[in-house]
């Protein structure tokens, strides 16, 4: 589940045939593991149907961050311009022990809900780009999560 304040689609007179942008929403939810895979889709996007809208490109850093929460093991992430939360799965590779770490170094911005989500705040400079924020938080998690392992 990904939920995001982000205006994050492919626009309706970008790619009019609705059979297509369908398809394009499948392919870039299928590539989102691959960022370079995403890349390729968002260029061949623009080689299709001229330079790309700024919906279209939040679509693309959305797609890299539902990847990257996917790989931490995360049920759902919201993402608002101002926090960044996640509901870790049991299959989180970020351990019980990583988890207590990462929240009680007051660094990191980390703190854990009773609900058992994690939750940061994004400062000024993050809120003024929360999707590129967020992989910057994700990609960061996903490095302590394999710290040592």
């Amino acid at each position: 589940e990904l939920n995001t304040c982000v205006a994050a689609y492919i626009p309706d007179d970008y790619v009019e045939d609705t059979g297509q942008r369908l398809d394009l929403y499948k392919r870039l939810s299928a590539a989102a593991a691959d960022e370079d895979e995403v890349a390729n889709l968002l260029a061949e996007l623009q080689d299709r149907y001229g330079p790309r809208p700024v919906e279209v490109e939040a679509l693309g850093e959305l797609m890299i961050v539902k990847g990257l929460a996917a790989s931490l093991g995360a049920t759902s992430v919201d993402l608002s311009a101002t926090r960044l939360a996640l509901s870790l799965s049991e299959r989180t590779p970020l351990s019980p022990e990583r988890i207590v770490q990462l929240v009680a170094d007051k660094t990191t911005g980390f703190r854990l809900t009773p609900e058992m989500r994690l939750i940061r705040q994004l400062s000024p400079a993050e809120q003024t780009a929360p999707l590129v924020s967020a992989k910057k938080i994700l990609r960061a998690l996903w490095a302590h999560a394999n710290r040592h392992r």
